[in-house]
């Protein structure tokens, strides 16, 4: 989960989340390609299509009859997850639905729909 941050007449992305300090910073922009894109660092990221998302970034890994549910942001920075935030406060981040999981064996795939956030 990315967010950018334009710093001159470079970008940067930086790992988001869905807490209310990081939206007034950054809004979620796309997926990075890896899980190893750390904050400032360059990768590439995809802000449509369906995009593979390791299980190590969810917060729990989805269940082969989870295809079709929709996807957020999570609480803990540069996750996903299932489960939109219930905390006052925290921003509602949709970032897509689930084309294909398994349960966990292969990674889970969702297909990018960014909607607009909107605030507990």
């Amino acid at each position: 989960a990315v967010g950018l941050l334009n710093f001159s007449s470079a970008a940067k992305g930086f790992r988001t989340d869905i807490t209310q300090s990081a939206q007034e910073n950054y809004r979620f922009t796309g997926t990075a390609k890896t899980a190893a894109a750390g904050d400032g660092s360059s990768f590439t990221v995809y802000v449509q299509g369906e995009v593979t998302i390791p299980n190590g970034l969810w917060d729990a890994v989805p269940l082969s009859t989870d295809g079709g549910k929709p996807v957020y942001l999570d609480e803990i920075v540069g996750r996903y997850t299932k489960t939109p935030p219930a905390t006052v406060g925290d921003w509602i981040q949709r970032v897509g639905i689930i084309t294909y999981t398994d349960g966990g064996v292969l990674p889970t795939r969702i297909l990018i729909q960014i909607m607009q956030e909107i605030q507990n």
